[in-house]
């Protein structure tokens, strides 16, 4: 059973946990995600939780539990029940899977 997360982000940000299946090992043993091999500048990662936003953006758009993509380098990590994630604005989200 995975532990309940009691952590709530404030405002527009969201919790983010960063999925590593899109990334390659490389034969000398170095990590490269896919986002960098393609060029592409892109994220991905599952909302764990969210804020409730503010007047201009009410996250209604955002559930939890769903798969996102969201600018790369952007986020500030997180501990959170012994994993390593982010939190992210929710102006930095592009599009949900």
């Amino acid at each position: 059973m995975p532990a309940t997360i009691h952590f709530k982000p404030l405002g527009t940000n969201v919790l983010i946990d960063p999925c590593k299946d899109d990334e390659t090992t490389t034969p000398g043993g170095l990590v490269v995600p896919q986002a960098v091999m393609r060029g592409n500048k892109l994220s991905v990662g599952i909302i764990k939780a969210k804020g409730n936003g503010n007047r201009f953006n009410d996250m209604t758009t955002i559930i939890v539990d769903n798969r996102v993509y969201f600018k790369h380098g952007t986020g500030i990590p997180q501990t959170v029940n012994g994993k390593e994630m982010l939190i992210v604005d929710f102006s930095s989200l592009l599009f949900v899977e």
